[in-house]
């Protein structure tokens, strides 16, 4: 009879991936990479989202009042010119 073998721990996938060539282990890491940002996409385009629903109900509700583009751009150039 057949026995199902345990899948490894993350510490023996470490010790496995540190044993690898440097080539094979760039090309492992940035498989790795790659995923984690996909991830990493995701949850900020949904936080994104949820704060530009938030802001739009806000600016609906009369909670926040909008500023135009001329009047942005002034409150910025104040602060920038605080910071100097």
């Amino acid at each position: 009879m057949l026995r199902p073998h345990p899948a490894p721990t993350e510490a023996q996938i470490t010790a496995d991936a540190l044993r690898l060539p440097p080539a094979a282990a760039v090309k492992l890491a940035s498989k790795l990479l790659a995923r984690v940002e996909q991830e990493g996409d995701r949850n900020a385009k949904a936080a994104f989202r949820a704060t530009l629903l938030r802001r739009r109900q806000e600016m609906r509700s009369g909670k926040v009042k909008g500023m135009t583009v001329e009047q942005c751009m002034r409150a910025l150039e104040r602060q920038a010119a605080k910071r100097r």
